[in-house]
């Protein structure tokens, strides 16, 4: 069975952080590309999330996207690799043609 390389998954989470541009919309996905919602960046930092990863990004929700979660002007943190440029990034196709980091 693969494990997962943990040293190289902090990496992607770290880079993904940096890459967040406060200030800039994203699509924030909760289910691919399906449904989620377009975010405004309000703030990031490398603190620790509740998931062990050093990323929070909190977000403003611009629109709901196929979202009854999302409500237009609610806030929330997650992590920066739940952000995408575009809704296409966030789709399965998209996500699983990419390296998953296994060892």
């Amino acid at each position: 069975m693969a494990k997962l390389n943990m040293k190289q998954l902090a990496k992607k989470v770290s880079d993904r952080t940096d890459s967040i541009v406060v200030g800039n919309i994203y699509f924030l996905s909760s289910f691919y590309g399906i449904e989620g919602a377009m975010v405004k960046v309000l703030s990031k930092s490398k603190k620790e999330n509740s998931c062990g990863w050093a990323s929070s990004v909190n977000v403003e929700v611009l629109e709901s996207i196929e979202s009854d979660y999302y409500k237009k002007g609610a806030c929330h943190t997650c992590n920066a690799t739940n952000l995408y440029d575009n809704r296409h990034m966030a789709s399965a196709s998209v996500k699983f043609s990419q390296p998953l980091n296994v060892r």
